[in-house]
């Protein structure tokens, strides 16, 4: 049988697998969850990789990409269903005492718990990588289709986490339910973001070509969460009312703020 912590280590690589809104690599779940910083690198290396080969043929890792995935949607809808997954149990296990005392929540995946995982990992992404001008550009005056090898710095200095984490943490925000008792401790961690990184959050979105990705993703947050509303509002007031390379023109203190944090 699995140890607890094996356990706990396959439901968090397959919840990822499941609900992530964009497939990942191996190194990327690595990279993903070595933000928690719970464990040493290596440790958490081999734990993911454990976890990917023992949950096959559930899932695979597509060539030549690389990227995990479920291998049947079907499935990816089963272990999210409570009562389908004691039912099947229930018919595959004759003992009835035994099916009855079975603990369905051991292999379902919860999807507002997981999904509370997701947006966590995603906001320690973005506060930890966050920053003024993170492709190192000489200048900010020329439209970013004439940035010589823009695809290189981008993928260098921001990477495939850091694009995902920009663009779903708020998909992952609205799965989380309203009494989910996870929200309450990452309303911090949102919090920093809104008020510390959004113009490093824009600039992202415009180098990895999501900005139009910034005003659903406003949106969505100001439905799902009180943290910063008023702020939120202010910042779709100004999207919507002017391009997003102008915000720092409109408020330059604000952007020398967030360039020194």
């Amino acid at each position: 049988g699995l140890t607890e912590e094996e356990h706990d280590d396959m439901m968090t690589v397959l919840g990822i697998i499941v609900f992530s809104k964009d497939a990942l690599r191996v190194s990327e779940l690595v990279e993903l969850l070595a933000v928690r910083g719970d464990r040493p690198l290596d440790e958490l290396r081999s734990a993911v990789e454990w976890a990917i080969d023992n949950l096959r043929p559930l899932v695979s890792v597509r060539d030549p990409d690389q990227l995990v995935q479920v291998c049947h949607k079907t499935f990816a809808d089963f272990v999210e269903d409570e009562a389908r997954v004691r039912s099947s149990v229930t018919n595959l296990v004759h003992d009835k005492e035994s099916a009855s005392a079975f603990d369905p929540n051991t292999i379902t995946l919860n999807r507002s718990h997981r999904n509370a995982l997701l947006l966590q990992l995603c906001l320690q992404v973005m506060n930890g990588k966050l920053k003024f001008n993170i492709c190192q550009l000489s200048t900010s005056s020329i439209p970013n289709a004439e940035v010589k090898d823009l695809d290189t710095l981008v993928a260098e200095n921001i990477g495939r986490v850091l694009t995902y984490a920009c663009g779903h943490w708020a998909k992952h925000l609205a799965d989380v339910d309203d009494g989910d008792p996870t929200l309450s401790d990452l309303r911090p961690l949102l919090s920093q973001v809104l008020t510390e990184h959004t113009l490093h959050w824009l600039e992202v979105l415009s180098l990895t070509k999501l900005v139009h990705h910034a005003v659903p993703t406003l949106m969505t947050a100001a439905m799902s969460t009180q943290v910063c509303l008023a702020y939120i509002i202010l910042l779709l007031c100004l999207l919507t009312a002017s391009p997003c390379r102008s915000l720092t023109k409109t408020f330059p203190n604000c952007a020398k703020m967030q360039a020194s944090s």
